[in-house]
């Protein structure tokens, strides 16, 4: 296995070491671009190292997790959306009753949050608040050292970090509604990555099976280790170890709906529930798991439109959707190892999932890694310094905060700031070539000299 993230190998020399065996060989399997990886910015280390770096990173992380706070509205019991039969009523059942007697599918299946929440000494709504700010904070820690460990520098890894708390989906969404068990799955994803990317299968693997008791769709996770770590398109000794890297996460997922079967269509089982736990999110009393997932594909065809092509993108990830395409070239190889697991999160959405936007943002990771690459490219086009992303992505966060009932993203607003943001940068860089011509020194008469 090469080292992570993979050095730039020459397409004409790896294609002749490999013409024999007659297999498909990547030019570069590097996550990164060759531009960022030759970039000041990569060599740079303002915060320092070891500990610490690991402290300024906490300590600009609570920062952030601090005005999160302010800025967010909290649902609280009073509120109209609370009465509504959401994911959430089955969370707080399952904390005040009991993780493992649960019986509706999926909710029964993501017990590890619920748990954690019936262990903590407080009221219930308080432990899950005090879960979500800790989850969330410990995943943005950890979105810096995943980037860190895909091969870019501080500045930039710092740059994506700051991008993770733009994304209102995996934060102030969250936090609006403290039940839920996103952050935790979000944490258990990024730590997963970024084990697998510092060569520490085992511990990532057993992440991974962890996290799957947090939430279902990290199973779609079990191929990442093969994708990140292949070294051709077709790897064989990656993909023997891709298999057993994905079989305690499969051994998890199947176990859970063999001890804890689902019985949510049983009338016998339901009716001894309160109805906004057993009824389905649309409603419906005495529902099954696969009952719902036919309802809620039925709905997704009956009821498409461009709407919610608009949720599924920048409705999730904002403008950050959008640096990606100025790298297109340098993100050919991360669109490659990514695209299965964010096309298996996007037709898990379609079949399993009744919202849009916030099943999506698990594929964030994949985002910020080629967002990355596209504000790099940009940088090293327009000349700028390693700071100027920096600037940009710190920018952006406090836009998104501007109403603490919103949680969509104002991707319009995101979107024009970047456009000025962009005319600013070529307009320095315009005026750095072309120049002004410095004013003529005025001549000096001397004395005695003649008109």
């Amino acid at each position: 296995m090469l080292p992570y993230p993979l050095a730039v190998q020459s397409a004409a020399g790896a294609a002749a070491a490999h013409a024999e065996a007659g297999q498909r060989i990547i030019p570069s399997l590097s996550m990164q671009s060759a531009t960022q990886s030759k970039s000041p910015a990569a060599s740079l280390a303002p915060l320092g190292t070891g500990w610490r770096e690991v402290l300024a990173i906490f300590s600009i992380c609570i920062a952030m997790l601090g005005m999160l706070y302010l800025r967010t509205y909290r649902i609280t019991r009073l509120d109209e959306v609370f009465q509504q039969p959401y994911d959430h009523h089955k969370y707080i059942y399952m904390a005040e009753h009991g993780a493992l007697d649960f019986h509706i599918a999926p909710f029964c299946w993501r017990l590890l949050n619920p748990f954690f929440a019936s262990l903590l000494p407080f009221h219930v709504d308080t432990n899950f608040l005090v879960l979500m700010l800790v989850e969330i904070l410990l995943t943005a820690v950890m979105v810096y050292f995943m980037l860190k460990a895909a091969g870019f520098g501080q500045l930039v890894a710092l740059t994506g970090m700051f991008l993770y708390w733009g994304l209102t989906q995996a934060t102030k969404g969250p936090l609006s509604m403290v039940w839920l068990s996103d952050p935790l799955t979000h944490l258990f994803l990024v730590t997963t990555v970024y084990l697998i990317l510092i060569k520490r299968p085992v511990w990532a693997a057993l992440v991974l099976a962890g996290g799957c008791l947090s939430k279902e769709v990290l199973i779609l996770g079990a191929p990442l280790y093969y994708l990140l770590t292949a070294e051709r398109i077709l790897d064989w000794k990656q993909l023997r170890r891709g298999v057993l890297f994905g079989l305690p996460a499969l051994a998890v997922f199947l176990g859970m709906r063999v001890l804890i079967p689902e019985r949510g269509f049983d009338p016998a089982y339901t009716s001894t529930l309160p109805q906004n736990v057993a009824s389905a999110y649309y409603g419906h009393f005495g529902y099954g798991y696969w009952q719902s997932a036919r309802d809620i594909f039925r709905w997704r065809m009956h009821d498409f439109s461009a709407w919610h092509l608009r949720a599924m993108s920048v409705n999730t990830f904002g403008v950050l959707l959008l640096f990606p395409l100025f790298a297109i070239r340098e993100n050919r190889v991360p669109a490659l190892r990514w695209g299965p697991f964010v096309a298996a999160v996007y037709a898990a959405m379609l079949l399993f999932s009744g919202s849009y936007e916030r099943p999506l943002v698990i594929c964030f990771p994949a985002v910020l890694i080629m967002g990355l690459n596209g504000l790099e490219r940009l940088r090293s086009l327009t000349g700028s310094s390693p700071g100027w992303a920096l600037g940009l992505a710190i920018a952006l966060v406090p836009i998104n905060w501007l109403y603490p009932k919103r949680i969509d993203p104002l991707f319009e607003v995101q979107a024009l700031f970047f456009i000025l943001f962009l005319a600013a940068i070529f307009h320095g860089m315009n005026s750095s070539q072309t120049g002004v011509p410095a004013p003529a020194k005025p001549q000096l008469l001397k004395a005695g000299t003649e008109y």
